[in-house]
């Protein structure tokens, strides 16, 4: 890593929720839904970042925080960011505007009062943003009193994502205007002429190690951070298992046993904050002002003028 890569902020981003929150095409039922071992995989996480010195942001589902305000509370405890990641994971393009509004402001409402702190960050479940739900979702979410969001995947996969969509922090444009709303996109990189995201979820327990390492440090290069996410459940091999076909079996749950120890190689050397002190947020909109002619589009045709990760 050079000098240049040490300056660029990264984050490391975990989605608090049960192991049965998921949204498969044809997921079938699992039996008996219980709770099992969140507020312990949870603090072992915490741990883990304690050992690296790194602070995380932390999207929590609001129906987890009502049930179990404990892991709330010990996320603030320890010195890390409550941010939402809505009521109870239903995709957004499940949800009508005002559908998602009540979602968003119930899910803030409860992280508020269980933490005493504002929540300025939100994460859609699975991705769940399209082309179609954007003309309202950032206004939606400003309304409902966010600031920033880490929700969109600027790709294809079989689940979801939107092709095209900028890489960099950007305020969107949805064609008259800029929204309030900063958009924390993950970082793509291409593997066998697809792009891919490379450091959260399934990409991170399927990668190499020092392949993500390697992807991060040249998004930094460039003056651009990256975020790690994981949920909880992918570090336990105890985990009640869902009742998935075969591709979304293996997705959901391959390589588990290792992924504490990987997320742990990842983090090594590389600087992390939380998603709410982020501080270039000047960077981020000159990005989208290089001139006229940029000012003009929407976001999905800013690609060809954005920093290309």
């Amino acid at each position: 890593m050079t000098d240049n890569d040490s300056i660029v902020s990264n984050f490391v981003t975990f989605d608090i929720e049960e192991w049965y929150h998921a949204n498969y095409v044809g997921q079938a039922g699992s039996g008996e839904i219980s709770s099992a071992n969140l507020f312990a995989n949870v603090e072992s996480l915490l741990d883990l970042c304690d050992e690296h010195k790194i602070r995380s942001t932390c999207f929590i589902l609001g129906c987890v925080a009502r049930d179990k305000p404990e892991v709330v509370r010990l996320i603030l405890d320890r010195g890390h960011e409550v941010a939402s990641h809505g009521f109870n994971h239903e995709l957004i393009d499940k949800l009508t505007p005002v559908g998602f509004r009540e979602d968003i402001s119930k899910a803030k409402a409860i992280l508020e009062d269980i933490a005493g702190v504002v929540v300025r960050g939100y994460r859609a479940p699975s991705w769940s943003v399209t082309r179609q739900n954007m003309v309202w979702f950032y206004d939606t979410l400003a309304e409902a009193g966010y600031s920033y969001s880490s929700s969109v995947y600027p790709g294809r996969t079989h689940l979801f994502g939107i092709p095209g969509f900028p890489t960099f922090p950007h305020h969107p444009n949805l064609g008259e205007e800029r929204t309030s709303i900063l958009e924390i996109p993950h970082a793509m990189t291409t593997v066998c002429g697809k792009k891919i995201a490379f450091s959260g979820g399934f990409f991170l327990r399927l990668l190499p190690t020092e392949f993500i390492r390697r992807n991060i440090e040249r998004v930094n290069r460039k003056g651009l951070p990256v975020f790690i996410y994981l949920h909880p459940r992918e570090i336990d091999v105890e985990s009640p298992r869902l009742n998935l076909g075969l591709v979304n079996r293996f997705i959901h749950y391959y390589n588990i046993a290792n992924t504490r120890d990987k997320l742990s190689g990842v983090m090594k050397g590389h600087k992390f904050i939380l998603m709410k002190d982020y501080s270039v947020f000047d960077v981020a909109r000159n990005s989208n002002k290089k001139s006229d002619k940029a000012r003009s589009h929407t976001t999905d045709e800013l690609e060809s003028s954005s920093y290309e990760a």
